[in-house]
């Protein structure tokens, strides 16, 4: 079998074989390479992608992706939960959450054509959109819930919710987030953190 996903989101690092397998042709020593190995794993449509090593950070985070099945060894008996609330920087002041969270709707809605966004609604709580898919292929679409509060001056918190927000959702967040040079220092959590979000969360929610 012959995707071309995980190659696709480990470029550089791999490569396929003379029967079609995808291999590491080299192994990840940056952090940004590490994240995009993990994402490879996730890709691979038959669980080809394996990790082979026992780094207690990274089997972790396979555990936390749920892949452990891809894992040569087992995770460390801790506790692991989908980080599904973010804290990041972005210049605008803290009474601008409807312009806040419109920058990152339309992060996450593109390509708009298998995306879409609801209104932005605000109140008292914060600000609010839904983005949902698969209109014309699932019987009933899937989606996420994004709430974005002011957490302190140019600081700003959001939430993913709903039966759809999974750490793969998050991932996918945090990749959109990340292209965007206006948006710096994302910070993840477990959701019951939010929303007080004490403590410094971790870089990735993977």
């Amino acid at each position: 079998m012959s995707c071309g996903a995980p190659e696709m989101e480990a470029e550089g690092l791999m490569a396929h074989a003379e029967g079609g397998h995808c291999y590491f042709a080299s192994q990840p020593g940056t952090e940004e390479q590490t994240n995009s190995a993990l994402r490879a794993m996730g890709a691979s449509c038959c669980g080809a992608v394996r990790y082979g090593g026992i780094d207690r950070d990274i089997l972790v985070r396979i555990e936390r992706l749920g892949m452990s099945d891809q894992s040569d060894h087992p995770p460390p008996q801790v506790r692991s939960r989908p980080l599904l609330v973010c804290s990041f920087e972005l210049d605008l002041p803290s009474d601008s959450a409807r312009e806040a969270l419109d920058i990152v709707a339309t992060l996450l809605s593109m390509p708009s054509k298998w995306k879409r966004r609801s209104e932005i609604r605000v109140s008292d709580a914060g600000a609010s959109f839904q983005l949902s898919w698969g209109h014309d292929l699932l019987p009933q679409p899937a989606s996420i819930d994004f709430t974005l509060v002011a957490h302190a001056e140019k600081r700003w918190k959001m939430r993913l919710s709903g039966k759809n927000a999974t750490v793969w959702s998050a991932a996918s967040t945090d990749r959109a987030l990340r292209n965007e040079t206006s948006i710096r220092n994302i910070r993840w959590f477990e959701e019951s953190d939010w929303p007080v979000l004490a403590g410094r969360g971790t870089s990735y929610p993977y």
